[in-house]
């Protein structure tokens, strides 16, 4: 717990979060391992999910190695975008499902004393009919291999994701927690899910110290 109690302000707001949007359809809050990249000579910034392959690597054989999932799950789709759209295709069954997608609140952490800083999103995630999307108007597409591993609130996911328009390849690692019908405390679920997180960073690199420094908030 010592981890934890120096990453205060991230329970705070992840506490916060959970209580917020708990009990309501369609709300999806994640965790996001990556890096702040600075701009020189600017105040600006980005939050850059694409992990190292080796950190990739390691995570997912470490999660793939524990035999205590409630579900394991390997797809691969293809998604299409169109303004707040998505189109996903199941590249194995052909199910097509459409989302319209509304960022609600997005919290970014430096991570002090590890390789990861952190970013703490909310999202609303609404089904749309197959009729709504307009295939006329797709800007990107996007062909994601994904592993979910999944444990009671949590699903951890690890995406390899091609993106068409920019010709690259990005691995990413995010942890999901599903509030929409919880049973537990928001401050317990906000510990349960930020020391998962460190368990995350410390199959990379042993912790001997970390703290949680508050960097942008956009809510």
């Amino acid at each position: 717990m010592e981890h934890l109690t120096a990453m205060s302000s991230a329970r705070a707001c992840l506490t916060e979060m959970i209580n917020k949007y708990k009990g309501k359809p369609h709300i999806e809050i994640e965790c996001h391992l990556g890096h702040i990249v600075r701009n020189e000579g600017d105040t600006g910034y980005m939050f850059d999910t694409n992990l190292t392959e080796e950190f990739f690597d390691t995570i997912h054989t470490r999660l793939s190695s524990n035999p205590g999932w409630g579900s394991t799950v390997v797809s691969e789709t293809l998604d299409m975008f169109s303004g707040t759209k998505r189109l996903t295709i199941d590249q194995t069954t052909n199910a097509r499902t459409v989302i319209e997608k509304k960022k609600l609140a997005l919290v970014d952490f430096e991570l002090r004393g590890t390789p990861f800083d952190l970013r703490i999103s909310v999202c609303a995630e609404t089904p749309k009919p197959e009729t709504s999307f307009a295939m006329a108007t797709v800007t990107s597409t996007r062909r994601k291999m994904r592993t979910r591993f999944v444990h009671k609130i949590h699903s951890f996911d690890v995406t390899t994701v091609h993106d068409s328009e920019t010709s690259s390849t990005k691995m990413e690692v995010e942890l999901e927690v599903d509030v929409s019908a919880l049973t537990i405390p928001a401050d317990h679920a906000a510990d349960s899910t930020l020391l998962k997180v460190l368990d995350l960073v410390n199959f990379c690199e042993s912790l001997a110290s970390v703290s949680a420094v508050h960097y942008f908030t956009k809510l």
